[in-house]
């Protein structure tokens, strides 16, 4: 299926996907509310999606995945799922040369979104990259999470009061600048960097040089 295109729609109590597309589907979603399903968006295998204007909240098992090919959401409020955003590359063993195809490694884009609550603001695994701007990540138990292939670019954004960590990349290729971090406890691999080794962290990344650790004052309603 191609060109699809859906708008002003609503995903609610379903007890797996609120909105899914697999295979090769592409769609186009524009204000769309997904809240109390299983999985809030789930989008797999060489499918590729576009979501503007959407709100994932109070799903039971995550808000929204991305899995293959490439993906983006604008204009995003994500919350209270266990893991806000999901993302990770695809074998997309079934499909003839899946393996070795160029899409399985996970493009996302996204562009001012809101998330808090749960796990993660974003967990992403395998082979995937992610561009963040202009974002918003709180109150989750980790900010950000990257596995230790997966690349990050992440600018002018803010990541603050988490429980455990803001950021936690596992190795991979990071970059950050023009971003606002609070506390600011980070972790590279093994090492770990509290606020006082700020510096160190910055040296670690070799990003950053416009960042800083400041508190962005959010409020309680977001």
């Amino acid at each position: 299926c191609r060109g699809i295109y859906c708008e002003n729609i609503e995903a609610r109590l379903n007890g797996d996907d609120g909105f899914s597309i697999h295979e090769a589907i592409e769609a186009v979603v524009r204000n769309g509310h997904f809240h109390h399903n299983g999985s809030g968006i789930e989008d797999v295998n060489l499918s590729r999606s576009m979501y503007s204007g959407i709100r994932v909240h109070d799903n039971t098992r995550l808000g929204v995945l991305f899995i293959g090919a490439f993906h983006s959401a604008v204009d995003a409020v994500v919350y209270d799922n266990p893991r806000n955003f999901a993302l990770s590359s695809s074998e997309t063993k079934h499909l003839v040369g899946g393996l070795l195809s160029p899409l399985s490694e996970t493009s996302v884009y996204l562009q001012n979104v809101f998330a808090w609550g749960g796990q993660f603001g974003v967990q992403a695994s395998g082979k995937c990259r992610v561009m963040i701007v202009n974002s918003v990540f709180s109150d989750s138990a980790t900010g950000l999470e990257t596995s230790q292939h997966a690349r990050l670019h992440l600018t002018k954004s803010i990541v603050a009061r988490c429980a455990n960590e803001e950021l936690r990349l596992g190795g991979g290729e990071f970059f950050g600048d023009y971003n606002i971090y609070f506390p600011g406890r980070f972790s590279v691999g093994k090492d770990a960097f509290l606020p006082e080794r700020w510096e160190e962290f910055r040296r670690a990344v070799g990003h950053n040089e416009n960042s800083v650790l400041e508190d962005p004052n959010l409020s309680e309603s977001h």
